[in-house]
């Protein structure tokens, strides 16, 4: 380390005795010692500031050395006075990095005298050469040299210290990062101190918060705010510099209480996207007109055509007109990160022609009935004059493909808001599907989304495909959608009229929507969903990978097995059968099981081994493949208790004529690719 002792022109830093300490920053302890011992020159300004000295620091960044001179011109004359005190500095040379010209050095200021000051700061003048430093407390404007900016940065000392206090005896240090462009090795620097008290200025501006992104588009504004910090609590106001973004030469913060200052920053330019140094200037106005200046970084996001997310709502009305509304006010509740995520519900309204498409926008005043969000201009290329007919193939694929094109993003996801009936309808009908959304079938659904994703190939999958509708989460609805969406989501049971919870997730989305993945959000939207439904309600989220990777082999293994013991232990599998509910008796069908709960039974059964064996893999294979699920209540009929997330077809005699339809409707599913249909056509009872 070399030390350098310069001899600073000292003129009134430490003033009082050293023995007592201040009960306050502003009223410093008397002491025998007196202010009137020491001669005042013309360098004690009204303000309290004193110029202690500047000096000319040369670095060797060979030897990783420095040697200060101090500066004897005119204008360092001009603010000294020496009263043979000393301010021994400590400089200690720790690196140079050639490549980004900076300095980092630690320099340690002693005070030897009997004299305390406060709110000592080493001021690093800036110059036409460019020297800078970086790491910074903030700005002042009380002195400055030819060629270097009004204001100049500084890094403050004793900072640890309640009152910023120098103390006799003490010594502190602080790191700087100095840049010194083009090898310009000699920096010019002072040492700047208060008395009687501490610096009427405010002595530092802190935290430093942008809320929300600023998009490079005219009018996106993000809330903003500092704290100011100063001693006697005189700060009259507090300005931003930010013409570039603001189009204005000045902006004024509101004063906020705490020592916090803000106000809506708007992008009133357009200005592009960067990272903005924002100059701040803080004022104390009485009794002096004293500023404090600091940069702050203002980030602007691009307004980027791409989203993180786009979820689309396929809503049919029918007769729950009043949940449409009030499923469409939850959304607003939550409204969407503009450029990171889209909310696009295609609104089928029940008994009238003016369907509409609503682009999702978060309202101000929270829940309310009122809805907010427009509507946007298809441009006929998805609803009709005459209006949507939603159990239309065609319907849904125009939908999807104008989605597709108008917001494209990096994630998709889709729901189908109405009544569901699964593979049966409530209307006796001999067919295994009615309808979902006024008569759209699964395998319209999936031939649907496989031409539109067909056309972007950029987009593999729907990240989740969920009903909110009943009775849709079977292993059949799952199989057949395994091509167009990485999870299903379903209710084994009928839901509430009230549905899914959209707020959360959406909100979810919103807060995290570069990082957060569709197993996340459905995750999200299971637990809401049993959070708000009532008693004896089930809920899941298959991953399509895991049933065809792990859930139908098991499955296939487990038809093989029932095949053979069918025998000898065909009324063993018949009474498990009955013992496991019947899990569609809200349909016109009621041979309806949860596929795991039957494997459960019949693992438990007196049935060979291998069998046994096989069940209780399938039971392990379900419960691995869901993403969440899980039921509300005591188990009400028929069972929720023992749900497992999926429900599959197990039909008496599945050979039977009045059954043609229903298999060939299986064969539509392909779920006939599996061997559950052979089972089913061996048990035939």
């Amino acid at each position: 380390m070399h030390r350098f002792y310069l001899l600073c022109l000292l003129f009134g830093l430490f003033l009082y005795g050293c023995s007592s300490n201040s009960s306050s920053p502003v009223e410093p302890a008397s002491s025998t010692s007196n202010l009137s011992d020491i001669a005042f020159t013309e360098n004690q300004s009204d303000s309290g500031h004193v110029l202690l000295g500047t000096w000319v620091v040369e670095f060797d960044v060979e030897n990783l050395t420095a040697t200060v001179e101090p500066v004897r011109d005119s204008f360092a004359d001009s603010f000294h006075y020496n009263v043979g005190a000393m301010l021994p500095i400590d400089i200690q040379v720790n690196s140079w990095d050639a490549v980004n010209e900076i300095m980092d050095v630690d320099v340690t200021v002693n005070n030897t005298s009997p004299y305390r000051g406060f709110d000592l700061r080493l001021i690093i003048y800036t110059d036409d050469v460019g020297h800078l430093l970086l790491n910074n407390d903030g700005w002042i404007d009380f002195f400055d040299i030819d060629g270097g900016q009004d204001i100049n940065p500084f890094m403050a000392y004793a900072k640890e210290d309640q009152f910023r206090t120098f103390r006799p005896d003490e010594q502190y240090t602080e790191n700087l990062q100095i840049y010194m462009p083009g090898r310009n090795l000699g920096v010019r620097f002072t040492i700047d101190a208060s008395f009687p008290f501490n610096c009427r200025e405010p002595y530092e501006m802190v935290n430093f918060v942008q809320e929300e992104e600023i998009y490079s588009e005219e009018g996106w504004s993000s809330w903003i705010q500092i704290e100011v910090h100063d001693w006697q609590n005189s700060v009259d106001s507090t300005i931003i510099y930010a013409e570039e973004i603001t189009g204005e030469t000045e902006t004024p913060l509101t004063f906020l209480g705490s020592y916090i200052w803000g106000i809506d920053l708007v992008n009133n330019t357009a200005a592009p996207a960067g990272e903005y140094p924002i100059l701040v200037k803080a004022t104390s106005e009485e009794p002096f007109d004293l500023n404090l200046y600091d940069y702050v970084t203002v980030e602007i996001e691009e307004a980027s055509e791409i989203a993180d997310w786009t979820w689309l709502v396929y809503m049919h009305e029918s007769n729950l007109g009043a949940y449409a509304i009030q499923n469409i006010n939850d959304m607003e509740k939550a409204g969407v990160k503009p450029f990171n995520t889209n909310v696009i519900v295609l609104w089928d309204k029940d008994g009238t022609p003016d369907d509409v498409i609503l682009q999702i926008e978060k309202d101000p005043g929270g829940f309310n009935p009122n809805i907010i969000s427009p509507e946007v201009d298809d441009h006929g290329e998805v609803i009709p004059s005459g209006g949507l007919k939603m159990g239309d193939e065609e319907t849904l694929e125009k939908f999807l493909r104008w989605s597709f094109e108008n917001y494209p993003a990096e994630n998709y996801a889709l729901t189908f808001w109405d009544h569901g009936n699964g593979p049966f309808g409530i209307v006796p009908d001999n067919h295994l599907v009615k309808y979902c959304c006024n008569g759209l079938s699964i395998w319209e659904i999936r031939d649907a989304c496989k031409t539109a994703l067909g056309e972007h190939p950029e987009i593999d999958k729907f990240e989740f495909l969920g009903f909110d509708a009943c009775l849709m989460a079977w292993i059949e609805t799952a199989y057949c959608l395994r091509e167009v969406t990485e999870i299903t989501i379903a209710s084994e049971l009928v839901e509430p009229a009230t549905g899914w919870n959209y707020n959360t997730p959406i909100e979810l989305m919103n807060e995290t929507s570069e990082t957060v993945t569709g197993e996340i959000l459905a995750e999200d939207i299971v637990v809401q969903y049993l959070n708000s439904a009532y008693n004896g309600k089930t809920f899941s989220a298959v991953s399509t990978d895991a049933l065809l990777d792990y859930v139908i082999p098991a499955l296939n293994d487990f038809a093989v097995e029932l095949v053979n013991a069918m025998p000898d232990k065909r009324s063993t599998i018949g009474t498990c059968r009955t013992q496991c509910g019947e899990w569609g008796a809200y349909c016109d069908e009621g041979y309806v099981k949860d596929l795991g709960y039957l494997a459960e039974l019949i693992g438990d059964a007196s049935v060979p081994q291998s069998l046994v064996d096989a069940a209780l893999i399938l039971v392990d294979e379900i419960e691995n493949s869901m993403v969440a699920h899980g039921h509300t209540g005591d188990g009400t009929s028929p069972c929720p208790y023992a749900e497992t997330g999926l429900q599959i077809w197990f039909p008496s005699g599945y050979n039977s004529s009045s059954n043609d339809d229903k298999r060939a409707d299986y064969a539509r599913l392909e779920f006939t690719d599996t061997l559950w249909d052979e089972f089913l056509y061996e048990y035939d009872d």
